[in-house]
């Protein structure tokens, strides 16, 4: 399994795996079921389903994988869809989509692929687009982006990825920036960075990655830290 998202209106979770695997995990029946016959073209086929996002507005699930797929599953209809024809200059090709986010505010999803290929896809217009210019300083390069996390509050959109690749994409001003500095004890090091998720509660952004690597960013003062050294019984370790 590589993936989960949780739908908040229908209590599910909805599950991504290898070869095409996709299905849900239904909470008030303790059930698991597959979702794999609503793939009615076969466009996912035996790609694994490696990002789940969770479209509360639209009642859609949004999911990515590997060569390029993309595509949604309507939760109402029961019918999954690709999304692939709507990337019109092909940025996306055949690398694999990572990471995905949605964005409740501004109506989009953001995508985060390997070769470092970040973009979004507008539900209003149906089309996709790279965002890969708004790097001024090309922080990311080639790097694979692992992870995405959409910040509400403050409209930011923030990535993890491969060698220690950390930072964020402002949605106001269309610019991406490194936060790879505010490392300041360079506990992440070059360590692949695959999770981040955001906190609106303490306005606070955890990454974990390889080797036991576990910490987060403080918006407010600028500053990522280490967490490892709260795991009293050392449990998690150097484990990926």
């Amino acid at each position: 399994t590589n993936s989960f998202v949780y739908d908040t209106s229908n209590n599910i979770t909805f599950i991504g795996g290898n070869v095409g695997t996709f299905g849900f995990y239904n909470i008030s029946s303790n059930l698991t079921k597959s979702l794999m016959l609503t793939d009615e073209s076969d466009f996912i086929g035996a790609s694994g389903v490696t990002t789940l996002a969770y479209d509360s507005t639209n009642s859609l699930v949004y999911l990515g994988g590997g060569s390029g797929v993309f595509g949604f599953y309507n939760i109402s209809n029961n019918i999954t869809k690709s999304l692939m024809l709507t990337d019109e200059n092909n940025f996306m090709g055949t690398f694999s989509v990572n990471g995905l986010a949605y964005d409740s505010t501004n109506n989009l999803v953001y995508t985060g692929q390997q070769g470092g290929l970040l973009g979004f896809y507008n539900i209003s217009n149906n089309i996709t687009k790279s965002l890969n210019q708004t790097d001024e300083s090309n922080f990311i390069g080639v790097s694979n982006i692992l992870g995405i996390a959409y910040d509400s509050t403050n409209n930011l959109v923030f990535l993890t990825g491969n060698g220690g690749v950390f930072g964020f994409y402002n949605i106001s001003n269309n610019l991406t920036k490194s936060l790879m500095l505010t490392d300041e004890n360079n506990f992440m090091g070059t360590t692949n960075i695959f999770g981040v998720t955001y906190d609106s509660n303490n306005g606070l952004v955890y990454i974990s990655g390889n080797s036991g690597v576990f910490g987060f960013y403080n918006i407010s003062n600028n500053i990522t830290k280490s967490l490892m050294q709260t795991d009293e019984s050392n449990f998690i370790g150097t484990n990926f």
